[in-house]
């Protein structure tokens, strides 16, 4: 009897090890962690349009985007050290002049770090024609934020 409750535990123990050394992820696997770019730009550009007046569009490196949240959510996707160029545009909503706001460049920021951006939003036609702008201040950001796969095939 002593031997089959040995053989049982030895087995039980095998199972849970192999069980354990399956569901285990490997330390300092890069893949795992993705690096993450951080903005809050939607929010702040919505708080300065005035889209009573005005639609808006939002052009970066040439892509253009119909939404703040568009726009936002390209930034996210940048890459650690791309550089990029944003512009806003307005259009009346009853005709007229399309302002173009000042072009803002900027460079994402390696991990870990961050910058502090201003993007022009046209809010009014100047007398002489040109824009009229509010500075829109955000910061952009990077965090390294670690994807554990559940031992799933990735």
């Amino acid at each position: 009897m002593k031997k089959f409750l040995l053989s049982l535990c030895v087995l039980a123990m095998a199972s849970v090890c192999v069980f354990m050394t399956s569901c285990k992820d490997e330390d300092g696997n890069e893949k795992d962690y993705v690096t993450q770019v951080n903005s809050n730009v939607a929010k702040k550009i919505a708080a300065a349009e005035n889209t009573a007046v005005y639609t808006y569009k939002y052009t970066m490196n040439g892509q253009t985007y119909n939404t703040a949240e568009e726009l936002q959510e390209a930034i996210k996707e940048l890459p650690v050290g791309t550089q990029a160029e944003v512009q806003v545009i307005a259009t009346p909503k009853a005709g007229g002049t399309v302002l173009y706001g000042k072009k803002t460049t900027f460079t994402v920021p390696t991990q870990g770090n961050q910058i502090s951006v201003t993007f022009n939003v046209p809010v009014a036609e100047n007398a002489d024609g040109s824009a009229k702008e509010e500075a829109v201040k955000d910061t952009i950001g990077t965090t390294m934020t670690y994807q554990h796969s559940g031992g799933q095939v990735k």
